[in-house]
Order: structure tokens, then sequence, then C-alpha cells
């Protein structure tokens, strides 16, 4: 049965066929981690107070007075008493997030505790006491080389302490 066109053959009907289209492809790059620097921002860090024997920045004033929550009731030929990882003056929550970021550090015992701390998690004496070697909890003992939850107790025992 002929369908339109007189000779039998028809109008053929183009068939379409959709062309795919092209997705495009992300290709990842990345930085190699020996060239990414990480910003560091170093803490406020508090002066020694005229009359700072031990350097710990509380005065010697503050470290004999009778309130310990003001620095008082300390040794003041003892560096390690006044526990401020900030070096700003106040044992606050900001002393707590720099120790935790270098929980689990070890390293020299021996370095001088006022020198320049490297990035985290790097151990340094700064973020580090020993055990407590007095009467009251905040008494405590040099760097140990070990940064351990005894920190974190030896930090709340000094939370909210001032000598600013």
């Amino acid at each position: 049965m002929p369908i339109s066109g007189g000779d039998g053959c028809g109008t053929p009907t183009p068939t379409v066929t959709p062309t795919p289209v092209a997705t495009p492809t992300v290709t990842p790059t990345s930085t190699p981690i020996s060239e990414v620097s990480p910003t560091v921002i170093a803490p406020p860090t508090k002066q020694p107070e005229p009359g700072d024997t031990d350097g710990d920045g509380c005065s010697d004033q503050r470290e004999n007075g009778p309130d310990e929550t003001l620095g008082g009731r300390r040794d003041y030929l003892n560096f390690w008493d006044f526990y401020d990882p900030n070096r700003d003056g106040a044992i606050t929550m900001l002393d707590f997030f720099a120790v935790l970021q270098r929980f689990t550090s070890v390293g020299d015992g021996g370095i001088d505790p006022l020198s320049a701390p490297p990035a985290a998690p790097a151990y340094h004496t700064r973020f580090d006491r020993g055990p407590v070697i007095g009467a009251d909890p905040w008494d405590l003992g040099p760097a140990n080389g070990a940064i351990t939850v005894m920190d974190f107790f030896a930090l709340l025992a000094q939370f909210g302490h001032a000598c600013s």
C-alpha cells in the first residue's frame, strides 16, 4: 500500500538521534602539604611586672598576697606555679584550648618556657607543668616533658585566677 508521493516510495522521515552533551569534568588539584603554611596567630604575651622575680607574669607582691584568685598564695621564686600558657595574665578557656592543641605532645622539658613556642601541635614547656609539689593544687613543678590530662587538671585548679 503506497503511502503518498505517487512512486510508492513515500517521503523518508528523518529519525532524530540525540547527541550526547559533554559533561564537564573537574580535575582536582592540590598543593602538597609541604607548601601549605598555616597562619599562626601568636597569643598575647604579658611581660613580667616590675618585681616579678620568677618571671611568671605575676608580681611578687601579688604572689605573696592572700587571695589565690588574684595570684596570691604562690611562691614568688617558682615560675611554674602560675599556669598561664597564653601569658595574658588570666587563666581562661583560651588557656585550655592552647594546651588542647598540644595534647599528647612530648619534648624537652628543659626548653625555656619564655621562648617563642613552635606552631601547635609541637611540644613546648609553656603548655606543660609537672606534678603538684606543695600544699595547694597550683604549687606545680617544672615541665615534665609530656602534655597529659594532668595538665588540664592543673589548669582547672587555677581556672579564673588572674594577675592582671
